[in-house]
């Protein structure tokens, strides 16, 4: 006879002890010995799965499943549990049935909820003819909406192109003004911007002690500060040393300009951002001629300025018969430009938005499809409710009366259970157990002092090495009676 595994494993044993007494012997004899104890293990290994059972409390304790029972079944323990399984569910129903035959109320109850759910699958053979009137109430309001924006368009409309008369030659001047002193600032930021780079070359490449510029000051480096000497100053040659504005970030400022004045004195000209260290050296005349160009273009921009404000006054007082004719005060009158505005723009959209709906273009279509859609939609959510209510209300009722049948199943599920088990272990202090290899699906379920049921029916999966019984694979049943219906094979 063929010696059964368990006992070719004991054999091994046997072997590996015999060869390890001789170890003093002769060292090759223990490495062998060695080599056989890993077979072993695979051997071992091969023939049983390792498993931990545990849970995981809210606090994060674990608490080992110790000394808890778990059965063991083969894989057509499946097919056993799917027929008490389909028993269960045609008993159940028939059950309620019955309960529903015999209980005059609820009857009564059922017929109003089915009635509701005629009445509202009833909705689906309107719903082609409610979407299309829809679309044809959407163009409705759409007219509407047209029909007083042109009302609007119309109150407002004389006012509006008597403003558009008055102000739009001036608009149009100060339109040009103003980008003539942008363009003008832009000049001034580009010279200013230029003679920063020169100037912080220069005091690279000469080593001057002095910092180099920051780009910054790009819009300050032309500011100025002034001093006057006068002819009966003792040292009106002499540069001043006080300074009434200040110094900027230079301590010695630039002397750019000197200008005689009517009283015999001299005004001397400071930039307050540039170091006056640069006076006299090759960046001097870069200064001075950035500062000339800086200069003039502030004088053109002073002058546009001065412009704009004359236009926007002139402007103001072209107004003023508009204002009294109207009631509109004059500062309206750009908003009444851009409400025109508007107004016509959306009247545009309305008028095409109108010729695709009338036409019967894409748009009515798809228009039509989607209401088609959205309100079937809502109908097929209130009818899913209102069964979902039918069948809640069957099973509240027929609660009390099923707990004879589930007891019924649970004893059912157990004799199951004993009938298919084909082997069961118990599990260690820190719910640590191994199966043999070949089952294919383990059952237990332990007590908690709360009352509660830990119920775990898995399924062993072929591919992992290890099994592991959880809170994420178990099953709560608040009671005894609950149990039977509500398990199933995890995975399986």
């Amino acid at each position: 006879m063929k010696p059964t595994r368990p006992l070719q494993i004991g054999s091994l044993i046997l072997a590996v002890a015999i060869m390890c007494g001789c170890q003093k012997q002769e060292d090759k004899s223990g490495q062998e010995s060695v080599r056989l104890l890993q077979d072993i293990k695979t051997a071992v290994s091969i023939t049983h799965r390792k498993g931990e059972a545990f849970v995981v409390l809210k606090s994060d304790a674990v608490i080992y499943m110790a000394d808890m029972q778990i059965l063991c079944f083969k894989p057509d323990f499946n097919q056993h549990f799917t027929k008490w399984k389909q028993d269960w569910d045609a008993a159940y129903q028939t059950q309620l049935r019955d309960f529903e035959a015999k209980n005059p109320q609820l009857q009564t109850k059922l017929k109003s909820l089915d009635d509701q759910i005629a009445q509202a699958v009833s909705k689906t053979n309107s719903v082609k003819q409610a979407a299309s009137e829809a679309v044809a109430d959407l163009a409705r309001r759409l007219e509407s909406e047209k029909d007083a924006l042109l009302a609007e368009q119309a109150k407002t409309g004389k006012a509006f192109e008597e403003y558009k008369q008055i102000a739009e030659p001036f608009d149009l001047r100060l339109k040009d003004l103003q980008s003539k002193a942008e363009q003008i600032r832009a000049e001034q930021r580009m010279i200013a911007t230029e003679t920063i780079e020169k100037l912080n070359r220069h005091i690279l490449e000469a080593q001057l002690t002095v910092p180099k510029l920051k780009s910054d000051v790009t819009d300050s480096l032309f500011s100025t500060t002034k001093e006057r000497t006068y002819d009966y100053d003792f040292a009106r040659d002499k540069r001043p040393t006080q300074f009434t504005y200040g110094r900027g970030s230079a301590s010695n400022p630039f002397l750019v300009n000197r200008k005689p004045h009517d009283n015999s004195g001299s005004d001397w000209i400071f930039l307050v951002n540039v170091p006056g260290e640069l006076e006299g050296t090759q960046s001097d005349s870069v200064i001075k001629a950035a500062y000339q160009k800086w200069t003039a273009l502030a004088g053109s921009l002073d002058s546009t300025k001065d412009r704009i404000s004359h236009e926007t006054i002139a402007k103001g007082q072209a107004l003023i018969p508009w204002e009294n004719r109207h009631g509109i005060q004059r500062r309206q009158g750009s908003a009444l430009v851009s409400k025109q505005s508007d107004i016509k723009a959306n009247a545009q959209q309305i008028t095409e938005r109108l010729a695709n709906l009338k036409g019967g273009g894409k748009e009515a279509s798809d228009m039509v499809e989607a209401e088609i859609q959205q309100r079937i939609g809502k109908i097929n959510d209130e009818v899913e409710a209102l069964r979902s209510q039918r069948k809640q209300l069957i099973e509240d009722a027929a609660q009390i009366a099923s707990l004879e049948l589930k007891r019924e199943f649970r004893t059912k599920f157990y004799k199951l259970l004993k009938q298919q088990a084909s082997s069961s272990v118990q599990t260690g202090s820190k719910g640590d157990f191994s199966i043999p290899a070949e089952m294919a699906y383990i059952f237990a379920e332990r007590h908690r002092e709360n009352g509660e049921t830990l119920v775990w029916l898995l399924r062993v999966d072929a591919k992992s090495p290890d099994i592991r019984m959880s809170n994420s694979n178990t099953t709560r049943a608040g009671s005894d009676y609950e149990l039977g219906p509500k398990v199933r094979p995890g995975a399986g």
